[in-house]
C-alpha cells in the first residue's frame, strides 16, 4: 500500500523519500530528534522503507535501551504518550553538526526549536514546516486564502508549495551535499601561487599610515577577522593591505568560521601546502561548476540560521523584580501573535508551552535595550533589557545572545512600546521616551507585523511581562495606567490606539469616525485580528489632489479589493486594501480630476439580504456630483449604508477586517483639507 504522509526534512525542506523511489540515496537516509517523556535523543542513521508506518517512524537508537531494543516507535504527525520526532537528512544533521564545530549541539535546546517551527497545518496528514527563512527561495507558501500569485498578507499562516526556477535548478538542489568530493577539488589545486615582486613597494612609494608601520603578520590577522569585500577596498585606503592579496594566510581564513568558503570545510583537513587563493576563485559559481557543492552552500546557509536560534539563551530570571503591588489597580494591555490565551498559553496546533518572564519595572530605568533575531525575510524580537539604578543594574527578559543584535535607547523611564506583531511573533519595537514622548526608530523589521499604540501609555508602566517560544518573543504585556487629564480633543480615538493596523498606523491627526462605521471594530481592540488600512489622501489629505482613479476588484459576490491611481509624476505609492482574486473577478474603475480639484466626497458601502456582514459592493460620489457603483456580477446590493465623516472633513483613506470571503467591517478616515 501506498504511503499517504508526505515527510521532509526541518533542515532543507526536501522529501524523505521512499526506498527505491529516488537515485539520491541521501533523500532516503535519515536521523531524528526526538523526545521520550523528558529525554531528548537522536536516532542512528535511517533509511525510510517502503512498510513504516506514515504517522510514525520505526527509528534505530544510538544505544540499545535497557530491553536492549535497537528500535522505536517515534510519531511525527501528533505527539503520543509524551514521544514526538523531527525528521531530517543524515547529510544535514552531519552538516549541521559540522557548522557547529567545536562545541557539540544541544539535543534538548534543538527540541525546543524544532518544536517552534511553523507547520503547514493545512494538510494533517503531510510533516511540512513553513520557516520564513523559506529554505533560501526553493519553496514559498501560498496563503490559505488564495488572492493571486504573491500577494498574501505577511501574517497569514501559509501551505507548502515547490517554487523551482527551473528543471536544472531543481536538479541541483536535490543533489547530495557530500556529492562532489570536495578532495577531488582540493588534489588539483596548485601547492603555491604565483610569485609576486613586493620591491615595487619601496618605502620611497608607500604613503606611512598606522598600518605600513605594522608588521605585515599583524596586518594579516587583523585581516583574518574582515570580510572579504572590506580587506579588497582597504587595499586603496593603505599600501599595506595591498599584500593581503597574495597572501596564502588571508586567503585560508576564507575556508573558517563564519566566511563564504567555510562550508568547504574539508580544505583544512588535509596538511598538504595549497594556493588558497585559486581555490577560493575556482569556487566562486559553484552553481555552474560544482552543483552538488552548490546544494551544500544552500544548507549551510541554513545551518547558520538554525545555529543562531540554538545558541539563544534564556534570560537570567534572579535579575526579575517581584511585582509587590496589586495589578488588578492597574490597566493591563496585550499585544500576541495568533496564539491561545488562557491559564496556560500554547500555540494553535502545537503542544509548546510558552514561557513567560515577567518584572515589576523601576521608576528609574535609563536604558532599554531590544535583542533582535534575523529569520529569513523578517525579524523577531528575542529579549528586552532593562537597566535602572544608579550601579546600571540589569533586568533580562527573553533570551540572551551574541549572535542577536541588542540596540539601547536611553530613556527617563519606561512608558510604553509601539509594537509590530505577526501571527508568529513579535516582529520589532519603538520606544516611547518619557520626557517628549517621542519614539525611537523600529528596532527589527515592522513591515513584516501589524502595528498598534495599544502598549503606548500616557503614564509611566509599572510592570511588564513577555511570553517566549523556542526561539522569539510570542506576545507583550504591560500594565499601567492612561492619563485621565486630558481634555477630550487631545485624546486620540481608543479605537486608534488599540486596534493592530497595517501596514501603517494613522497619523494622530486622523478622524476614524467610529460612530460612522459598517460592522463593529469592538472585536479588533484585542487578540489577533489586524485591520488593514489605505491611506489614499497621503499625509493630511496632501495627495488627494494627484489621484486619478480609483478601481475595485469583484467576484461573483463580493469586495475583494480596492486600489487608487495616481499621476504618473508622483512620488506617492499605489494605494491598495486587498490582493485580488484571480478567479473569477471582474475589475471596475472611476476616473478622478484630482488635479482640478475633484474629490471623493461620500462612500457607501453596498450588502446583500442573504450576507448582511459581508461587503458586496461599494458606492462613490465626488464633490462634483459623479457617482459610480462597484458590485458583484453575480447579483447587485439591496441596501447601501453611508459612512459619514466628522464636520468639516473629507474622506482620505479607509480601513476595514478581511475574512475568507471578502471584507467584513469597514471605516473611513477622513481630514480636515484645504482647498486647492
Amino acid at each position: 500500500m501506498e504511503p499517504t504522509v508526505r515527510v521532509r526534512c526541518i533542515v532543507c525542506g526536501a522529501d524523505i523519500e521512499r526506498e527505491g523511489r529516488s537515485e539520491d540515496t541521501w533523500l532516503q537516509s535519515y536521523s531524528m530528534v526526538y523526545r521520550t517523556e523528558q529525554v531528548v535523543h537522536v536516532s542512528a542513521i535511517g533509511v525510510r522503507r517502503r512498510q513504516n508506518d506514515e504517522a510514525s517512524f520505526k527509528v534505530p537508537v544510538q544505544k540499545f535501551t535497557s530491553n536492549n531494543e535497537a528500535w522505536i516507535q517515534v510519531p511525527i504527525l501528533q505527539e503520543a504518550d509524551s514521544c514526538f520526532g523531527f525528521l531530517l537528512h543524515n547529510a544535514c544533521w552531519c552538516l549541521l553538526e559540522r557548522r557547529a564545530w567545536p562545541l557539540a549541539i544541544s539535543l534538548p535546546r534543538l527540541y525546543e526549536v524544532f518544536d517552534s517551527a511553523p507547520r503547514d497545518w493545512t494538510d494533517m496528514q503531510s510533516c511540512c514546516y513553513t520557516w520564513d527563512h523559506m529554505y533560501e527561495g526553493t519553496t514559498g507558501f501560498v496563503p490559505l486564502h488564495w488572492r493571486g500569485e504573491g500577494m498574501r498578507w505577511p501574517w497569514e499562516e501559509r501551505r507548502w508549495r515547490e517554487t523551482w526556477r527551473s528543471v536544472t535548478v531543481k536538479k541541483a538542489f536535490l543533489r547530495s551535499p557530500f556529492a562532489c568530493t570536495v578532495y577531488d577539488l582540493i588534489r588539483i589545486a596548485p601547492t603555491q601561487s604565483m610569485p609576486f615582486d613586493f620591491s615595487a613597494l619601496t618605502e620611497s612609494s608607500v604613503v606611512s599610515d598606522g598600518f605600513t608601520r605594522l608588521p605585515f603578520e599583524i596586518v594579516e590577522e587583523i585581516a583574518s577577522y574582515l570580510p572579504t569585500a572590506t580587506v579588497l577596498q582597504l587595499r586603496s585606503v593603505s599600501r599595506a593591505f595591498t599584500r593581503l592579496f597574495y597572501s596564502q594566510m588571508f586567503w585560508a581564513s576564507r575556508f573558517k568560521g563564519d566566511f563564504e568558503r567555510s562550508f568547504l570545510f574539508e580544505a583544512h583537513e588535509t596538511r598538504s601546502h595549497r594556493d588558497w587563493r585559486w581555490l577560493y576563485q575556482r569556487t566562486r559559481n559553484v552553481h555552474l561548476a560544482y552543483p552538488g557543492l552548490e546544494n551544500r552552500l544552500r544548507i549551510w546557509r541554513l545551518t547558520e540560521l538554525l545555529l543562531k536560534k540554538l545558541n539563544l539563551s534564556l534570560a537570567d530570571s534572579s535579575t526579575h523584580l517581584a511585582i509587590k503591588r496589586r495589578l488588578s489597580n492597574w490597566e493591563r494591555a496585550e499585544v500576541h501573535g495568533d496564539i491561545l490565551v488562557g491559564n496556560e498559553l500554547r500555540r494553535k496546533g502545537s503542544g509548546l508551552r510558552i514561557l513567560t518572564h515577567e518584572t515589576q519595572v523601576p521608576p528609574d530605568v535609563q536604558k532599554i535595550g531590544v535583542s533582535v533575531l534575523e529569520d529569513g525575510e523578517t525579524t523577531y524580537v528575542a529579549g528586552i533589557q532593562l537597566v535602572h539604578g544608579s550601579d546600571q543594574q540589569i533586568i533580562q527578559l527573553g533570551y540572551v545572545t551574541t549572535s542577536a543584535s541588542t540596540t539601547y535607547t536611553e530613556v527617563g523611564s519606561l512608558d510604553g512600546l509601539i509594537v509590530s506583531v505577526g501571527s508568529r511573533g513579535i516582529h520589532a519595537l519603538q520606544i516611547v521616551h518619557s520626557k517628549n514622548g517621542s519614539l525611537s526608530p523600529w528596532l527589527g523589521c515592522p513591515h513584516s507585523g501589524a502595528k498598534t499604540r495599544r502598549l503606548a501609555f500616557p503614564e509611566r508602566v509599572v510592570a511588564l511581562s513577555v511570553g517566549l517560544d523556542g526561539y522569539k518573543m510570542v506576545y507583550i504585556s504591560i500594565w499601567g495606567r492612561r492619563m485621565g487629564g486630558l481634555k477630550k480633543q487631545e485624546q486620540h480615538e481608543p479605537i486608534m490606539d488599540n486596534l493592530l493596523w497595517f501596514p501603517e498606523l494613522p497619523d494622530s491627526t486622523a478622524h476614524l469616525n467610529v460612530s460612522s462605521t459598517f460592522g463593529s471594530m469592538d472585536s479588533s481592540t484585542k487578540g489577533f485580528r489586524p485591520v488593514i488600512c489605505t491611506s489614499f489622501g497621503g499625509p493630511g489629505g496632501a495627495d488627494l489632489q494627484s489621484l486619478i482613479r480609483v478601481f475595485a476588484t469583484m467576484n461573483h459576490s463580493c469586495l475583494v479589493n480596492i486600489g487608487f491611481g495616481y499621476k504618473s509624476e508622483v512620488t506617492c505609492c499605489p494605494q491598495r486594501m486587498l490582493s485580488p482574486n484571480q478567479s473569477n473577478v471582474g475589475i471596475q474603475s472611476m476616473e478622478i480630476n484630482g488635479p482640478e480639484g475633484e474629490f471623493i466626497e461620500k462612500i457607501e458601502v453596498g450588502t446583500r439580504q442573504c450576507e448582511p456582514d459581508i461587503i458586496s459592493g461599494l458606492r462613490l460620489t465626488t464633490n462634483r456630483g459623479r457617482s459610480c457603483t462597484f458590485t458583484g456580477s453575480f447579483c447587485g446590493c439591496e441596501q447601501y449604508t453611508l459612512l459619514r465623516t466628522a464636520a468639516g472633513t473629507i474622506p482620505t483613506g479607509l480601513y476595514a477586517t478581511q475574512e475568507s470571503e471578502g471584507f467584513e467591517n469597514m471605516g473611513i478616515i477622513s481630514h480636515k483639507v484645504e482647498p486647492w
